[in-house]
């Protein structure tokens, strides 16, 4: 899930949602309707990069969480990707069934949907309701504009 809400606001929001089981759907047999996150234990960062595997000489393609592993969850603000290296987006996208992405700004959106579409067969979905959101809406699989949004949102959308 990305939002521009506050980190603890979007983490509340994600625990209640019902829908997908995370904002990008891999090839996984274990689509269900759950809440986004639906772990107590949601990691940081710092936590990421104490346990999480890296793959480290592994192709793009292969990064992806282990279908028969346990959901892991994580929450990341636009100031924690800002720094994140090539590395930290392997962590990310390889390990974690259930990500939270808050406080990001329009240019983050996008870099989110490029690194999740390099990795793995993911589908991305991004929905976006401004001007600022057309670019994330356009790169993305599936761009679905709200309808209160622009008019720009709404053609990248479609």
């Amino acid at each position: 899930m990305v939002t521009g809400d506050y980190l603890l606001t979007g983490v509340a929001i994600a625990k209640q949602v019902r829908g997908f089981h995370s904002i990008f759907v891999s090839t996984f047999k274990r689509t269900r309707q759950v809440g986004i996150l639906t772990n107590e234990q949601i990691d940081t960062p710092k936590e990421m990069r104490s346990s999480a595997f890296a793959f480290a000489d592994a192709p793009l393609t292969a990064i992806k969480p282990d279908e028969e592993g346990p959901d892991r969850s994580i929450a990341l603000s636009g100031d924690d990707i800002a720094s994140f290296e090539h590395e930290d987006w392997n962590m990310v996208i390889g390990n974690y069934t259930e990500v939270v992405f808050a406080r990001t700004t329009p240019e983050q959106k996008l870099k989110i949907v490029e690194e999740i579409k390099a990795r793995g067969e993911n589908i991305v979905a991004v929905t976006g309701d401004g001007v600022n959101d057309a670019p994330a809406l356009k790169a993305s699989d599936i761009g679905v504009a709200m309808g209160s949004g622009s008019d720009v949102a709404k053609e990248a959308g479609e």
